[in-house]
C-alpha cells in the first residue's frame, strides 16, 4: 500500500455525501464479503492482502478501500488486531505508516456464546495441556485451536504414506482423522471454528489422544519397526528350521501377531525382547547353512578341476587355456572359503560354472 494513501485515511465518523450512500454501501458489502471469505479460508486477514485482493477482483481505488475499512472499524463492524491485541483505528493507521511494515489483521465482530466459549476453552486445555494463552480472547483461542488442528493434519500427512504399507500401523486412523480435520477446517474464522469444535469436542479429544500415540510410535520406534519387518521377512526362509525349536517358534508367532496388529503401539517393548532370541537362532541356522553350502560348493569346484585336463588337447594353446581355467577356479575356491553369506557363495559358484562351461 502507498504511504500517501494511508495518510489520507480519516479517523472520524463516516462522511455521508448525498447521492453516494448506495455506492458506499455496495463497497461496504463487498469489503465485508471479502473479509469473511479470507477468514473462512485462512483464519485471518491482513489489511494489505485484503486491499490488494479487492483491487484485483473489483478494481476499486486503494484510497477508497482503506477509508471504507477504517469507517467499518469505527462503526465496530470489524476490529483491527496487532500482536494479539485489539487496537483502535488510530493505532492501526500509525502501525501501517511505519517503515518496517508490520502486519495489521482484521477480525469480525461476531462473538460466540459465553457458554460455548467456556466449553471450547476446556476442550483446548484437554488436547494441549499446560499451554498458556488469554482465555478471555475468542480470537486468540481460535488461533491456538487452528494451529493445533493444522499441526495434527501435518503430522498425519507425513505418517500416511508409511502407514499405508503392509505391517505398518495407523492407516485406518490417519485416513479417518484426516477426514475429520477436513470437516473441522472447512471454515477457519474464529466464530465458525469455535462452534464447529464445540459441536465435535468428544471426537476431537479422542482424535488428539490417538494422534499422540501414533506420532509417538513413528517418532520414536520407526527404526526398530523397519528392522522388525525386515527381520520377519528373513525368518521366512528358515521357517521350517525355526519350527523345530518350540520355544523359538512360539516367539516367532508372537512377533508375527504383533506386526499384524492394527494397534501394536504398546507392544514395542515386548517385540524388542522377542526379536533378539529369534534373530540369534536364525543366525545360527544361517551359519550352519552357509558352512554346508561352502563345503558343497568347494566339492563341486574340485570336480571341475578334476575334469579340466580332459577338456583340452596337448597343444600349447590348449595347455595355456587349461592353466588359465585352473588358476581361475582355484581363485574362486579361495574366495568361497572367505565368503560370509550364502548369496555370495552362490554367486561365486555360478561364476565358476559359467567359466567351466565356456571353456
Amino acid at each position: 500500500m502507498k504511504t500517501n494513501n494511508i495518510k489520507k485515511i480519516e479517523l472520524g465518523h463516516r462522511q455521508l455525501v448525498f447521492g453516494f450512500q448506495d455506492e458506499n454501501q455496495d463497497q461496504d458489502d463487498i469489503i465485508m464479503a471479502c473479509i469473511s471469505e479470507h477468514l473462512e479460508k485462512n483464519g485471518f486477514v491482513i489489511v494489505d492482502d485484503l486491499v490488494q485482493a479487492i483491487i484485483e477482483t473489483h478494481g476499486f481505488n486503494e484510497t477508497d478501500i482503506l477509508q471504507n475499512i477504517f469507517w467499518l472499524a469505527k462503526e465496530l463492524k470489524i476490529h483491527f488486531r496487532h500482536n494479539k491485541n485489539i487496537i483502535d483505528p488510530f493505532a492501526a493507521k500509525k502501525i501501517l505508516l511505519q517503515p518496517c511494515g508490520e502486519m495489521v489483521q482484521i477480525i469480525t465482530n461476531r462473538p460466540v456464546n459465553d457458554l460455548v466459549l467456556k466449553e471450547v476453552i476446556s476442550l483446548y486445555k484437554k488436547i494441549v495441556p499446560g499451554e498458556q494463552f488469554n482465555y478471555d480472547d475468542q480470537y486468540e483461542l481460535a488461533v491456538m485451536l487452528l494451529e493445533s488442528l493444522l499441526n495434527y493434519k501435518e503430522e498425519l500427512l507425513k505418517i500416511k504414506p508409511i502407514a499405508e504399507k503392509p505391517f505398518y500401523p495407523g492407516s485406518h486412523e490417519t485416513s479417518t482423522y484426516l477426514k475429520t480435520l477436513e470437516k473441522l477446517l472447512m471454515k477457519k474464522d474464529s466464530y465458525n471454528l469455535i462452534l464447529n469444535c464445540n459441536l465435535h469436542k468428544k471426537e476431537i479429544i479422542e482424535m488428539a489422544r490417538e494422534i499422540k500415540i501414533i506420532t509417538d510410535f513413528y517418532s520414536n520406534h520407526i527404526k526398530f519397526w523397519n528392522n522388525l519387518i525386515k527381520s520377519m521377512g528373513k525368518f521366512k526362509t528358515n521357517l521350517p528350521d525355526i519350527r523345530k525349536n518350540s520355544e523359538i517358534s512360539s516367539k516367532y508367532d508372537d512377533l508375527l501377531q504383533i506386526i499384524s496388529s492394527r494397534t501394536p503401539y504398546n507392544l514395542v517393548s515386548q517385540a524388542i525382547e522377542l526379536l533378539e532370541p529369534v534373530e540369534k537362532y536364525n543366525d545360527v541356522i544361517n551359519k550352519k547353512k552357509t558352512m554346508e553350502l561352502c563345503r558343497s560348493s568347494l566339492a563341486e569346484i574340485d570336480q571341475m578341476i578334476e575334469k579340466s585336463p580332459g577338456l583340452f588337447t596337448s597343444q600349447r594353446s590348449d595347455i595355456d587355456k587349461k592353466n588359465r581355467l585352473l588358476y581361475n577356479l582355484r581363485g574362486i575356491k579361495k574366495k568361497i572359503r572367505h565368503a560370509m553369506d550364502m548369496e555370495k557363495i552362490e554367486t561365486l559358484l555360478n561364476d565358476a560354472e559359467d567359466m567351466f562351461d565356456n571353456f
